[in-house]
């Protein structure tokens, strides 16, 4: 096979059928529980993760890719490719873009494109997703990472977090937050702005947290073509009450339900809601 090969990381949390229906290539992040190490999405699932997270005394940790990981890769692909784009987790978040620069580097004699998306989860997914379409429909390297560029500043993504606990162990804020966060039900929404997690508000109660994430969905997108996906961990019922929600309040063009993968799911626990959406 020849033409444009896409390639990402497991953040992307892209469904098995696409990466398959695509060719596309994922580079797993790793996650460490105590000394045991596995790759995201490869040598652990979701289901699996949960497990484990639910018993751990400590938080398991998570690391990027190596830049051999990277050049392994490359090595094993670039043969049938024309070119290569790598559609990355944002570099302010990890070390994962840096790493593929650094291998696409020792690549002279096939042309390697590393965009920063500047984004993660479906953020990230819907950004390679747009790029395998494209490339299938035979548009050219550059007209794709031209495209995928554009998106990255139109790429929104909110959440809520059930709790605040799993900040506090993986040391994103202090204890006592923390403490009177679960004392008063407060519901941290947050969200990705400029390849960063910032914080959006705070509401006290789960439900009205859902309700607010809608609500900002909304009116970010009113009148405009809307491409929605929306997430979570270990929540089935409030999920398809969101995707409801969603479908009533929103109508978007495109919508997809996609779990959030093992390494995202450290960082924000069980019982996160997340929405990713952009506008045509």
């Amino acid at each position: 096979m020849s033409g444009i090969c896409i390639v990402t990381d497991s953040t992307a949390s892209l469904p098995a059928e696409m990466v398959a229906k695509y060719g596309i290539k994922v580079v797993p992040l790793t996650l460490s529980f105590g000394n045991e190490t596995f790759r995201d999405g490869v040598d652990i699932n979701s289901e699996e993760f949960l497990r484990r997270l639910k018993v751990a005394k400590q938080l398991p940790t998570s690391s990027q890719p190596a830049i051999g990981d990277f050049v392994t890769l490359f090595e094993e692909i670039v043969p049938s490719c024309d070119s290569i784009i790598a559609i990355l987790l944002g570099s302010k978040f990890s070390g994962t873009y840096s790493s593929a620069i650094m291998a696409a580097e020792m690549f002279t004699q096939c042309k390697i494109t590393v965009v920063d998306t500047l984004s993660t989860y479906m953020g990230l997914g819907f950004m390679v997703q747009r790029a395998a379409e494209a490339a299938a429909a035979g548009q050219s390297h550059d007209e794709i990472v031209a495209m995928v560029k554009a998106m990255v500043p139109k790429m929104h993504i909110i959440l809520a977090l059930d709790t605040l606990e799993y900040l506090r162990r993986g040391g994103r804020i202090g204890g006592g937050m923390a403490f009177v966060g679960g004392l008063l039900n407060i519901k941290p929404l947050l969200q990705i702005k400029d390849g960063r997690v910032e914080a959006l508000e705070r509401v006290r109660s789960k439900k009205k947290a859902d309700q607010r994430l809608i609500e900002i969905l909304a009116h970010d997108v009113a009148g405009k073509t809307a491409h929605v996906v929306l997430g979570g961990v270990d929540n089935p019922d409030e999920m398809r009450e969101m995707e409801a929600m969603v479908k009533e309040q929103v109508k978007p063009i495109e919508f997809q339900i996609v779990g959030i993968g093992p390494v995202l799911t450290t960082h924000t626990g069980p019982g996160v809601v997340g929405l990713v959406y952009y506008t045509d």
